[in-house]
């Protein structure tokens, strides 16, 4: 179970670690999961409740991942 959430406009080639760095670091982080299409990274996190997930999301708004 939990609250998946579903990260936009992560360019390809970002590695998985990098992304679970970055998300791990959050309370209530589950799990997340990628799928490379065309030139993004497709990425999907849980985490175990709307809360923590609604946290994370207004924490990284507007995160720019180095080119």
């Amino acid at each position: 179970d939990g609250v998946n959430l579903f990260v936009g406009g992560v360019p390809a080639g970002v590695e998985e670690r990098e992304l679970k760095h970055i998300f791990r670091q959050y309370a209530g982080f589950r799990s997340l999961r990628t799928a490379q299409k065309a030139n993004q990274t497709l990425v999907f996190v849980t985490f175990a409740t709307q809360a923590q997930a609604l946290f994370v999301v207004d924490a990284l708004s507007g995160y720019v991942f180095d080119e």
